[in-house]
Parts: C-alpha cells; structure tokens; sequence
C-alpha cells in the first residue's frame, strides 16, 4: 500500500513537471496592436508578439515599433533547439519597417 502510495505521488509531480516545462517553452504566437500602418504601427510588447511576426511572412512589409524590452532568452530552445526563427528569409525578405 505504502508503494502504490508512494508511485502516485511520483506519477503527480512528473506530470506537474512536464505540464509546467511544456507550457515555459510553448511558442504561443500573439497578434500586436496596431494594423501595421505607417500612422498606426503593430505594437510588439512581448514575446509573443515578437513570434507572431516571425510566423507573419504576408506582415513582413508593414510598419513595427517595439514598446517594450523583451527578453528572448526562453526561445533558445525552440525548434529543435535552432533558436528565434528569424524575421525574413531567402524567400521572403523583410521589407518593412521596424522601430525598436
């Protein structure tokens, strides 16, 4: 009994544990503020906005200001450990404007 008692209580924390590290490293992808106009640009205030925009490629030609400090250390390990999945690419450039 003392056992079977002792399983569940170690089944319960490695669940905890592995819902807690999957949703820290979770690439949750947030539309910004702002409809990317010169006069009203998108808003990145967090990382997930900042993610957004790289997921965006039909966005890469509009207008940004960055409103907040950000702090990316967390995306080191997305993608297989690649990292931030850059802002442009040999398909699609970057052609906006980005005021950070």
């Amino acid at each position: 009994m003392r056992q079977a008692l002792h399983f569940f209580k170690a089944t319960g924390l490695l669940s905890l544990i592995i819902l807690f590290s999957a949703q820290t490293f979770a690439q949750t992808a947030t539309p910004p503020a702002g409809d990317g106009t010169e006069s009203n640009p998108y808003e990145i205030a967090t990382l997930e906005n900042l993610y957004w925009l790289s997921q965006s490629d039909t966005a890469w030609d509009k207008h940004y200001i960055q409103t907040a400090d950000i702090d990316a250390a967390a995306t080191s390990g997305w993608d297989n450990d690649s990292g931030f999945t850059p802002i442009g690419n040999k398909n699609t450039e970057f052609s906006g404007t980005y005021n950070g």
